[in-house]
């Protein structure tokens, strides 16, 4: 069984995935497939216009459905313009363009000595899903 989740345990989760602290309180989305955690998402710095996502998971969590309430809660609940991300992972990076992200630069050594981090914009605009 799948199903949309929320909570502090998504973004200590995906805390743990990602190898950072992420500061509470934030907004999540997870998805939980047999009742284990698969996949989530933390949304924070919101501004008005962006927030920023932090995201780990496996790729059976990423489901139309699971990016349809996504997209639900980023620019209809919020009236975001764009979703900004960082990431050293090449992987996320490909999702978010297809997704309809862009690379918009590099942070280098962002996360440490030789771990740069690329910067992804995802605009309303753009949204694929």
């Amino acid at each position: 069984m799948r199903r949309i989740v929320t909570g502090d345990y998504v973004a200590e989760w995906v805390a743990r995935r990602v190898g950072r602290s992420i500061e509470l309180p934030a907004t999540t989305l997870g998805v939980e497939i047999d009742g284990r955690l698969a996949g989530g998402v933390v949304f924070s710095g919101w501004n008005g216009f962006d927030i920023e996502i932090t995201v780990a998971g496996d790729r059976e969590a990423w489901t139309p459905v699971f990016f349809r309430r996504f997209r639900a809660y980023v620019f209809d609940e919020l009236s975001a313009i764009r979703i900004t991300a960082r990431t050293e992972q090449e992987s996320v990076a490909e999702l978010a363009l297809r997704l309809g992200g862009r690379i918009e630069g590099l942070m280098r050594c962002y996360y440490g000595p030789g771990r740069d981090a690329y910067v992804i914009g995802v605009l309303k605009d753009d949204w694929r899903f």
